[in-house]
């Protein structure tokens, strides 16, 4: 059981996170976000990212997330049997005046794009979590 978090910082962090539309919106290689329209607590996303360096491939992919109180649990099952499981968590620093972001990602694809999935995974959620600090002081 995790405690109750009071630090503001903290608590606007955790508020993006438990907004997957928000969140997903961040990400720049997201381009679109819609519920599911059979599943709970399930969105379709669609994504663009280049394979292969060179190729630009447009996909939708399907991510179930859960709101846990110092984070967000999610399940991203994506093309070409690409399966990722994220946890997210936002507690506040030691210093009282800051929050510290993680984000743990256990990866299940092929080794024909093990490859192309970590490197835009990388990229990509480097920018989403600078995004994710930005509008948390914005707030």
């Amino acid at each position: 059981m995790v405690a109750p978090i009071n630090d503001l910082w903290t608590v606007q962090v955790l508020a993006i996170l438990h907004d997957v539309p928000t969140l997903a919106r961040l990400n720049p290689l997201v381009k679109d976000i819609k519920p599911h329209t059979q599943k709970e607590r399930t969105w379709v996303v669609t994504d663009t990212t280049c394979l292969f360096g060179f190729i630009d491939y447009s996909f939708d992919f399907e991510i179930e997330a859960t709101n846990v109180a110092d984070g967000l649990d999610s399940v991203v099952h994506a093309p070409l049997g690409v399966v990722l499981w994220q946890q997210w968590r936002a507690l506040p620093a030691e210093n009282g005046r800051s929050t510290t972001l993680t984000e743990l990602v256990s990866i299940e694809a092929s080794v024909f794009v093990m490859y192309t999935v970590t490197s835009n995974l990388d990229s990509s959620h480097r920018e989403l979590r600078e995004k994710i600090a930005s509008l948390a002081e914005q707030q």
